[in-house]
């Protein structure tokens, strides 16, 4: 009984979690057929004019929707115009902050968030 209640609060944490996601598109992968997609709704404010954000590349919005695979979670500075991936951060390996460089995906992350109004 206990097991079947755990198995269920799960099933329910992650359908919730994929209904709230607000996937849209940002910026096209260059020479390929892929473009960068950000839930806009797990875009969150940390201290010191920081952000993190869920990003994918995918060929469609369904994709994005879908596919778990190649999801990136990434702290943005939006005030020194840096960024880190921290998806596979690891104590052993601290994950290095990087200058976003001009006309990067990055960089098109960094103008829509960045200037965003919540």
């Amino acid at each position: 009984m206990r097991k079947a209640l755990s198995s269920l609060l799960l099933i329910l944490l992650f359908s919730s979690v994929a209904e709230a996601s607000n996937w849209q598109f940002v910026t096209p992968l260059r020479a390929e057929n892929y473009g960068f997609y950000v839930d806009f709704h797990a875009v969150r404010k940390v201290p010191k004019g920081k952000i993190r954000f869920w990003y994918t590349v995918a060929k469609t919005l369904e994709d994005a929707k879908k596919d778990t695979g190649r999801r990136h979670y990434v702290e943005m500075d939006c005030v020194n115009k840096t960024f880190r991936d921290i998806t596979y951060e690891q104590e052993k390996a601290p994950v290095v902050w990087e200058h976003i460089s001009p006309d990067s995906f990055q960089e098109s992350f960094h103008e829509v968030l960045c200037r965003r109004k919540e």
